[in-house]
């Protein structure tokens, strides 16, 4: 379809025509072809090289497509500017300044990206998890405390209610205007008796 288009548009401006694909490297062939215009279609894959060989191509506009891959280098895609290939991320070599990458250093490239989100992804679950266990932790050390700081104050108010029960008993025990210490004093108290002496008198 884009090389009957080619071919039948005089001189192969096919611009803003929404054509997908490949470029075909049919396109080659035409020897005679001075000007190529595919701007603003959805061309996608590489240029084919067989265009390095159209010796009389003059104007070459291949910008705001999908196209990948490394330019091709010959003496007539040299004449070409940058702008001829704006609009495709994915390609590289002059006259862009996007360096192409060899194969094999992608590969190596794409092996430490991978390695990268693998550990970004494992430290994030180990953080996510030292969190949670922080959280729960501080949860069953709250509850230990709390536990025995009610038992504490449990001892202390049992040990106080003791000692009220007491006194109170100790008290209705107690007559009237008598000093409530002596009770527990005279549990260990000796009464005495003086004994009285005859008198000379009745002797």
């Amino acid at each position: 379809c884009l090389l009957f288009c080619v071919y039948r548009c005089r001189g192969g401006n096919v611009e803003r025509n929404h054509i997908g694909g490949s470029i075909p490297g049919e396109l080659g062939n035409l020897v005679d072809l001075e000007s190529l215009d595919l701007s603003w279609n959805d061309l996608s894959g590489p240029i084919p090289h067989s265009l390095a060989s159209l010796d009389s191509l003059s104007t070459l506009n291949l910008s705001y497509n999908d196209l990948s891959g490394k330019i091709p280098s010959s003496n007539q895609f040299a004449t070409f500017g940058n702008y001829s290939f704006w609009g495709n991320e994915n390609l590289c070599g002059p006259p862009l300044s996007r360096v192409c990458v060899p194969e094999s250093n992608r590969y190596r490239h794409l092996k430490l990206q991978l390695r990268f989100d693998t550990l970004t992804c494992l430290f994030t679950l180990l953080g996510f998890a030292f969190g949670i266990s922080t959280v729960f932790t501080t949860c069953i050390c709250s509850a230990v405390a709390r536990k025995a700081y009610f038992q504490f104050t449990d001892r202390v108010l049992s040990k106080l209610c003791t000692a009220i029960k007491m006194k109170v008993s100790i008290n209705r025990m107690m007559p009237a205007g008598r000093d409530p210490s002596l009770a527990i004093r005279s549990q260990d108290s000796v009464t005495c008796y003086e004994l009285e002496q005859p008198s000379t008198a009745s002797m």
